[in-house]
This record gives C-alpha cells, sequence and structure tokens, in this order.
C-alpha cells in the first residue's frame, strides 16, 4: 500500500491504532503520518523503521505518531508495542533513550 491509500483507508475505517512504515513509495512515512491524524484524530500511530537515528525518533513522534519502533526489533516488541500504544502510552524502542 501507498501512503495515499493509507491515509485514504484510515479516513475511512478509522482505525484505533495504525501501524506504519516510515518508507512508502509514494511519500515520507512522516508526512503520511501528519496527514493520517487529521483524518483520523483518534488512532494512535506506531512508526517502523529501519533507521536507528534519535533525531528520525523524534521527528516521528513530532509527526503525530504515538510510538516509534526499529523493524530488526519488531520480532521481540512489536506485540508490547501495539499494546502500549493502544493504551495512549508512548512507546520507543528498547535502543533509544528514554
Amino acid at each position: 500500500m501507498n501512503g495515499l491509500a493509507a491515509i485514504s483507508k484510515a479516513a475511512e475505517l478509522q482505525p484505533d491504532v495504525i501501524l506504519l512504515d516510515i518508507n512508502l513509495p509514494d511519500m515520507n512515512g512522516l508526512e503520511v503520518a501528519k496527514r493520517m491524524k487529521a483524518v483520523s484524530p483518534s488512532a494512535e500511530i506506531l512508526l517502523l523503521s529501519e533507521h536507528d537515528l534519535f533525531p528520525m525518533v523524534q521527528e516521528g513522534l513530532r509527526a503525530g505518531a504515538r510510538g516509534y519502533l526499529l523493524k530488526s526489533d519488531a520480532p521481540r516488541e512489536l506485540a508490547t508495542a501495539i499494546r502500549q500504544v493502544h493504551k495512549k502510552e508512548q512507546y520507543v524502542g528498547l535502543r533509544f533513550p528514554q
């Protein structure tokens, strides 16, 4: 799915939690997150990324995401991260300063 289609689905479905990859074929995932929050303000967004740079985490949270998780850590942390953002609590992967 591309970013525009994901924004459209978020508006249509009004999900509780959105798992969003930062790397999308048509637009930056951070821009997608901002647009999703505009069309689905109650949705909590968990960003998935291969980028382990703390400034990227900060940008993601400023874009409206509630959480940030590295793809390499997803097998161990994904369920916990989803539960936490669903409870409206911030989740930042274990590799980053808390």
